[in-house]
């Protein structure tokens, strides 16, 4: 029965894949938004929603209008493969990518459609002229970047942040959202070091319903002097505190002495 149910959502969702690349695609040349979105990228959320029913995965975000509304950087922690469809779910946002996606079929595909920001890490130059690009970029709508670069292999530890981003903030004052992805059960939702589609089947054939929380934490506008390892670090502590306790902002302190 597990292998029925994971043929079929992963049969669904491919027909529903090729449909959609071919709209956003043939979309892509016509130079129309709408609320300040291209054309071509609008049917990305209907795709990511019809995937969390499909797979029985329950999306909660207490504030999303504070996604929808926001002009900037986005940083969540690196939990799944579902984390991308998870913010497209939301609005049809960007992304700071690594270079090999953009040669996956379809979805390296609608990548390039909607204006992701490739990077080779591997690559000095390269990393160089992506954060040309990134700092002189429009930030509406905003870019997903994942500021741990990888996954970890343990889903309740929040990787150490690449700083660069930071750098781009405070040089050019560019907002950014920090927010934290809480997955239950995490042990079947959690990209280990595997192939994807071990994790895509996981998902697939797992008979209780799952969850997923996006918890938005207070917007950061940078200051010119601000220290960008140092605001690293502060972001860095809150989303740990989060992610360990499994609470929100508000319930990781408390008064008193």
């Amino acid at each position: 029965m597990n292998k029925i149910r994971g043929l079929w959502r992963i049969g669904s969702m491919a027909f529903v894949l090729a449909v959609g690349t071919a709209v956003i695609l043939l979309t892509a040349w016509i130079p129309i938004h709408i609320r300040r979105i291209r054309l071509c990228a609008w049917p990305i959320p209907f795709m990511a929603r019809l995937f969390l029913r499909v797979f029985r995965i329950q999306f909660i975000c207490p504030e999303p209008e504070k996604f929808r509304q926001h002009t900037g950087f986005i940083f969540p922690n690196h939990v799944s493969f579902l984390d991308i469809i998870i913010f497209v779910a939301l609005l049809p946002v960007r992304f700071v990518s690594k270079e090999e996606i953009r040669h996956w079929p379809f979805i390296g595909w609608i990548a390039q459609a909607i204006g992701t920001v490739f990077v080779d890490r591997e690559n000095k130059a390269a990393r160089e002229q992506t954060r040309q690009r990134l700092a002189h970029t429009v930030f509406y709508p905003p870019v997903v970047l994942f500021p741990e670069g990888r996954i970890s292999n343990r889903p309740d530890q929040l990787l150490p942040f690449r700083f660069g981003a930071f750098e781009i903030a405070v040089q050019h004052q560019i907002s950014i959202l920090p927010c934290v992805l809480l997955y239950d059960p995490v042990a079947i939702m959690h990209w280990y070091d595997e192939p994807f589609f071990r994790a895509l089947w996981r998902v697939a054939t797992a008979y209780s319903p799952l969850r997923v929380e996006l918890i938005a934490l207070p917007v950061i506008t940078p200051k010119p002097n601000d220290d960008p390892r140092q605001l690293a670090v502060a972001v860095h502590g809150v989303m740990d505190a989060i992610i360990r306790h499994h609470r929100q902002p508000g319930d990781v302190i408390q008064e008193g002495l």
